[in-house]
């Protein structure tokens, strides 16, 4: 059924679709949609997964990698499939799950091209998500994650709004050190035109994760961390991973590090998202 379902989905295009209403155990999903954003100027598309159980729920803002769109935990990581299954049996407390669409934009204020990505999502996005859906409402019941691109957006958000999220989900996380002047230069194509044309090691720096962490007023007040990452994933991904875990720990922040089998790949993001989300389901909770 649910196979069907996802087929017609992707039929339908941009207008909103609805899959799993009436459907017993399966949970809602909801595409098509769109958020305003004035911080933007424009929509913000996403999808969203409701859990067949009503009353207070908390949510999980869940980002795609480059490349990506709002549909890709649906689609190629089977998301409500795997969320079906881990609520049904318990393992994973009824929450819903809001897909934004963040296109390439390696969820940052870019003033030369997405614009202030970064702030609406972790202003506008919730804000409006939560009102128009009754989920979320307090950091309680609040987190955020994604993968690769997605990951690294998700740290960052973390990090700039640790009022606002309980806990953060990386998995592949694009997480990379600062890059010192003088250094060798990495490659820098997979920004685009993010960090500056030509690319801009200070603007590259202002975002880094590192470096903010470094910067975090009170680093015990941050939300938990779940980094997971494959062994054969990208060595700078691997590094950056470990890395950020062992900041975390030194810094006194609540974090838990998994490097298992598995490349940079939807079969590894499809499987290591359900631990990351029994993890998450011990630390959220509806607000009260």
């Amino acid at each position: 059924m649910r196979a069907w379902l996802t087929v017609l989905l992707l039929l339908l295009g941009p207008a909103a679709a609805v899959a799993g209403a009436g459907a017993g155990q399966e949970g809602r999903v909801t595409t098509g949609l769109a958020l305003p954003s004035p911080v933007l100027g424009r929509p913000i598309p996403y999808a969203i997964y409701e859990p067949p159980a009503g009353g207070p729920l908390p949510v999980l803002y869940l980002l795609h990698g480059l490349g990506g769109n709002e549909r890709d935990w649906l689609s190629a990581g089977g998301l409500a499939l795997t969320l079906d299954a881990e609520i049904a049996a318990g393992r994973v407390p009824p929450l819903a799950v809001v897909l934004p669409m963040g296109r390439d934009s390696w969820y940052v204020d870019d003033p030369d091209g997405a614009g202030p990505v970064h702030r609406a999502f972790t202003t506008d996005l919730v804000d409006a998500a939560e009102r128009r859906h009754g989920i979320g409402g307090c950091r309680a019941a609040r987190a955020v994650g994604g993968l690769s691109m997605g990951g690294y957006g998700a740290v960052l958000a973390a990090l700039a709004r640790p009022d606002a999220y309980a806990a953060a989900i990386s998995l592949s996380g694009s997480i990379f050190a600062e890059m010192a002047d003088g250094a060798p230069a990495r490659p820098v194509h997979m920004f685009g035109r993010v960090f500056g044309d030509p690319f801009d090691r200070r603007r590259f720096n202002a975002w880094n994760v590192f470096v903010r962490l470094a910067a975090a007023p009170d680093p015990a007040a941050l939300p938990a961390f779940w980094l997971q990452a494959g062994d054969d994933d990208f060595p700078a991904i691997l590094d950056g991973t470990v890395r950020f875990h062992q900041a975390l720990r030194r810094a006194g922040t609540a974090s838990e590090l998994r490097i298992d089998d598995g490349g940079h790949a939807w079969p590894t993001w499809a499987r290591d998202i359900v631990p990351a989300l029994r993890w998450l389901g011990t630390r959220l909770a509806p607000c009260r």
